[in-house]
Parts: C-alpha cells; structure tokens; sequence
C-alpha cells in the first residue's frame, strides 16, 4: 500500500522521530552526545560513500541517531539547579497565555541567574502565573519563589507535569508587582507584529459577535480557545468533532481553497505562478496569525511542497511531502512530537493520504451531490482509521457519531471562516463589519447547536476506553502490519484478521477495566475517595463547599469511565458499608477510616491524627513525607486493594 520510492522522506522522518522518544527515555545524561554523534557520522558516511547491500538499513540507523541528538541538545537546555526554589535572575518574556479571570500564563527563558553572587548563563524556560501586565519580548529582572511542576496523579486528570516536561518546562511561580523590574524590550519584530494584528482581531469578535457565539468563532479562526464553555467543550468532544477547536490541516487547507477560488475569478490580471506565490504568503500569514501551532505549520509546508512542484512542473508525491514537513518540524523543535496536535495532525493526514481511495472506492454514487457528501464521509473514515489509537488513549472515549458531525464541520467550517476572515479584513468598515458579525453570530450559534444536538444522541459516546502504552503500540502495530502488505494478495484477509483482532483486544481492554472493582483515595486538598464498581461510581466527600472543585476533579474519570455516578456526603458518625466487608466513614473523632482486604486505613489529616491513628496512615498531600515507605497522596492518588 505504501512504496519506499514514493515515501522515503515519511520513512526517514518516521526513523527520526523514532530515535528522538528512543533517547528521550532511555539517555539519561548528556555525555552520551559524543558517542551518538559518532553513531550518526559514520552510519552517513557508510551509507553515502560505502553503497552496497545494506547501505538502505544504515541510512535508516544515521536517521535513528540524528533523532537521539537532536532531542539531547534540547534536553541540554535544562541548566537550572534541580532544587531551585528562588530564582533571582534576567530573562525574557517569549510567550504571554491572557485568561477571562485576569491571571495570565507567561513563558520567561531566563538568560542568566544569580548563584553565589556570580550570574550564572542560562536558557531554560519558567512558566509564571501573574495579573501584571506584560508582553512578548519584555526584558526582566526578577526573583521568584519557584515550585517544581508536579501533577496531582489522579485518574483521568489532566498530566500537567507531562505536558510542561514536553515543553522542557519544569519549574512554576507565581509573580507579583514587586518581584520584577522591566528593563528592556526585544525590538518590534514581525512576530510582535503578528501578535497584535491577532488581539486586534480579537478584540473585534469580543465587540461584535454575541457572548454565547464569541468562544466558538474565536476557536474556529484563530484557534483561541480561552473563551470557550466548558459545554461547548464536551459536546464536541462527544460529537468527534473537536479538530475543528484547533486551527489544524482542515483550516489550511479551507484556507487555501478560498484563496485559490478568489485568484481564479482575478486569472485575468493574476498569473498562474503569481498566485501560487500569493497563496503561499497570504497562508503563511494566516498560519503566523494562529499562532504556528504544529499542525499548521505540518499543513502549510506539505501544501507549499505539492504547490511549489506544481508550479516548478516536478512529479509530487503527497506521502513524502508529508514526510519532509514532520521532518522540518521535528528538526526545528524535536519535542514536538510528544504534541497532540501534531500527532493526530500528522496521522489523519497519513491515513486520509493511504486509505481515502480505498475507502471511497467501496461505495459509487451516481448523482453528483451525494457523491460530494460520501467522498466527505470517506475522508472522515481515513482519518480515523490512523487516530483511533490515539484518541481512545488520550481520551478513553470513541464518538459513534463522527461521521455526522463531520459532514456539519464539512459544510458550516469553510464558511465560517470565510465570512469570519472577511469581518477580520474589513472590520475597519463599521457598517460591513456590523452586517458581517451578525451573519457570523447566526452562523455559528447553528453549528453550536447542532454539534450539541449530535452529543445529545442516545449513545454518542462510547466510553470505557483506558488503554495502555503496550496496547497503544500494538494497536500500531497491527496497522501497520496492514500497511506493509497492502499490495500483496493476500492483503485483503490480512487486513480483515488485523482488524477483528484489534477489535476483539480493544474490547477486552475496555471490558476488563469496566468490571475491574476500584477504590481509590484522590489527591485533594480535602478528603475524596471514590468506589466503583458494576458500571456505577460512588464519590465520598465531608466538604459541602467544595462540592464544584470534586465534580471537577472526579470528572475526568468519570468521562472515561462513563459510570453512573452518586456523590455521597459524609458527616461524623456516618459509616457506609461496601461489597466485601469493606467501608467508609468519619468516626466520632472526625476521622476518615477505610476498611479493605482485612486492613483499616486512616486519612491524616493534621498533625493532631498521627497522635491517635487508627489505621494505617494516609497523609494528605500538604503534609510533608517524614519516612521513606509513608503513604502520602503528595505522590499522587492510591489505589487501595479491594
């Protein structure tokens, strides 16, 4: 199904990235580098000078190792103290998060910082929370008490500390009016440029479009999702539609539609070579005014590949365009790959790129507007069939209806953000921008509706997906099994076995973690303990008050679970009993007892519990860790025995 003379960069990019995670997890220090890199330069130089039989395999391993030392040049960036807990140094600001609540999210890479009274060189990257005011490219002094980035390692939460570990971000503060001085500002630089070209742009959706219609518009055209409900959300999370949240390939590719339809009504005053040019700057600008997210720049340098071959008359092969785009993208910045955004960007397109035929052939349709609506439905179908794994690992949940809210995106997202960078374009002309606006309100509060229509289908959603890593690859596996005999005879029945045994895993995985009997105590400033068991899931809580940060909390594991869920307020004196002899309650000390395979455990609280305890002690996680082998939720949720 895929040919090496047609993919070779996608093999070779694929290799790349394959020894970017092999180092990454497996290269613990950075004076490996010298060995790796004589690992790559002679692999080259073997394959390039020395060709015979093997030199295909040894241009692969040269691949292999340029990945590894990329990634360990990047992990080199770390060169802060390990126990840093105040930062006194100079840095810039490279990246500014604004929120409705008026905290704001800035990304410093610090320069320099102080040790010993000598000011030690420095490139490593702190996040800092702060209501001040500040802009990219402003030159700091600053002292701050920092904190390692640390998840709270509840189910089904949100890894913040994994997410800021692929950024090569490991420490978080917060910063007030006194812990900085402003000294310099980088130059105006066409990225600032940008950046306000972007919250004007902002600032003109806020003023004209209604409130419940602002978040979605802003996600749609420049890919802002600070605005947005956490309704809007889940609906299009359970309606599959979330890709369209995120300015992705689809924009890119709508855009570039919409400027080639235009420059084909100008063919008369607008060349052929100068509109590909055209189309290229104008996307490269839209790209810049998203933000340059992965899954932009992957669409835009694939498409400016196949349009530059065009133009120049060269034969194009899509799957290696697509190659040499994670390629750039993965040389720029090798942490890269660990972005979902680039994941599922990268594999809906390899999928649409080797199943879409295949797909589309199974059904003709003779009349002309149906056929538009199946071979959208085909493309949908491709993209799935190479991020399904992914999504059921990231999300533990399948949408049943996708190829519906796929056929809403295919209609409502090309023109939304044609009318939607049209009001952008013209916004300066009250009049056009106020009848404009209006049509962009109507326009999306539809489409809001119907993705929420679409969520609200009786089963939607399947749910009960928690894969595994193991299960993940060799889920991966299997497909590419598929791929790799795609043009032999037999290929069919292979493909056929390969995906009823997928089928067949995927359903026992999810089955077994369904039925699986699970008691667990969260990492919460206030005690939370959760049972499930046969489809249902019981939440024990003391604290009234904070009822909405545990359904938040609790939520995420309820998503993937899709339990039916009974919140249970707990006062003292209440003991609940559970399947097995097992309970939970708050006895006439106030204390939180649990009862599980024959052992007792009791939450400690304060230090006043540890003069009385009556179980096995299980601190809170603000309490600090006094004995090497204590149960402490500072290391994240335990899973108790049932």
């Amino acid at each position: 199904m895929i040919r090496v003379t047609t993919s070779l960069f996608l093999l070779l990019s694929i290799i790349l990235i394959v020894g970017v995670v092999f180092a990454d997890h497996f290269v613990t220090t950075p004076y490996i580098l010298e060995y790796v890199s004589i690992g790559f330069f002679l692999s080259l130089f073997v394959a390039v000078f020395l060709k015979g039989k093997y030199s295909g395999f040894i241009l692969l391993l040269a691949f292999f190792f340029f990945g590894s030392i990329l990634v360990i040049f990047k992990r080199s960036d770390r060169n802060l103290p390990d126990d840093m807990q105040v930062l006194r140094g100079y840095g810039e600001i490279m990246e500014v998060k604004a929120s409705e609540s008026g905290w704001n999210q800035v990304f410093i890479t610090t320069h320099a910082y102080e040790n010993g009274g000598k000011l030690i060189p420095c490139s490593e990257s702190i996040i800092v929370t702060t209501k001040e005011s500040q802009n990219y490219g402003d030159q700091l002094v600053f002292q701050l008490e920092l904190d390692r980035i640390k998840s709270k390692g509840n189910p089904g939460e949100f890894d913040v500390e994994a997410y800021y570990n692929r950024r090569n971000v490991r420490y978080h503060g917060f910063m007030g009016e006194n812990d900085f001085r402003l000294v310099d500002h980088r130059p105006y630089s066409f990225h600032q440029f940008l950046l306000s070209i972007r919250e004007w742009s902002k600032s003109l959706v806020l003023e004209y479009l209604p409130g419940d219609a602002q978040g979605l518009a802003l996600a749609i055209i420049l890919g802002d999702k600070g605005y947005l409900a956490d309704e809007t959300v889940n609906n299009f999370q359970d309606a599959g539609a979330m890709h369209v949240l995120a300015v992705s390939g689809l924009h890119v590719g709508i855009v570039m539609l919409l400027l080639n339809f235009l420059l084909q009504r100008m063919s008369r005053f607008v060349s052929k070579k100068a509109a590909i040019y055209l189309t290229l700057i104008l996307t490269f600008f839209y790209a810049g005014l998203t933000g340059f997210s992965p899954s932009v720049v992957r669409s835009f340098i694939m498409f400016g590949v196949l349009l530059f071959a065009q133009l120049n008359s060269w034969n194009s092969y899509s799957l290696n365009a697509l190659g040499f785009a994670a390629f750039v993208l993965v040389f720029a910045d090798s942490l890269v790959v660990y972005d979902l955004g680039f994941q599922l960007s990268f594999l809906a397109m390899l999928g649409i790129l080797v199943f879409y035929r295949k797909v589309s052939g199974v059904v003709y349709i003779r009349n002309k507007y149906l056929r538009k609506i199946w071979q959208g439905t085909a493309v949908g179908i491709a993209a799935q069939i190479t991020t399904v794994p992914l999504v059921l690992y990231h999300f533990g949940q399948f949408a049943n209806y996708f190829w519906l809210s796929n056929l809403l995106v295919m209609l409502f997202a090309g023109i939304i953000l044609g009318i939607g960078l049209s009001f952008l374009f013209l916004g300066k002309v009250h009049l056009l921008a106020g009848w404009l606006g209006a049509a962009l309100g109507i326009l999306v509060a539809v489409f809001q509706y119907l993705i929420g229509w679409i969520a609200r289908i009786p089963f939607s959603v399947a749910k009960g997906f928690d894969l595994s890593s193991g299960a993940l690859i060799f889920l991966y596996l299997l497909l590419l099994i598929v791929l790799i005999t795609g043009r032999l005879k037999y290929s069919r029945k292979v493909a056929l076995v390969s995906v009823l045994v997928g089928l067949i895993f995927v359903q026992f995985e999810r089955y077994s973690k369904l039925s699986t009997e699970e008691l667990i105590v969260f990492n919460s400033n206030s005690p939370l303990v959760t049972y499930r068991n046969q489809g249902e899931l019981f939440v024990f809580y003391s604290e009234p008050e904070m009822l909405g940060k545990i359904e938040t909390m609790v939520n995420n594991y309820r998503r993937r679970l899709g339990s039916q869920t009974k919140y249970m307020l707990l006062r003292i004196g209440d003991q609940i009993m559970l399947p097995g002899k097992k309970f939970i309650g708050i006895d006439y000390k106030n204390r939180w007892l649990i009862s599980s395979r024959k052992r007792k455990y009791m939450l400690i609280r304060n230090y006043k519990d540890l003069e009385d305890p009556a179980g096995i002690p299980i601190k809170m996680a603000y309490l600090p860790v006094t004995e090497e082998h204590e149960l402490s939720l500072d290391n994240g949720a335990i899973y108790l025995q049932p």
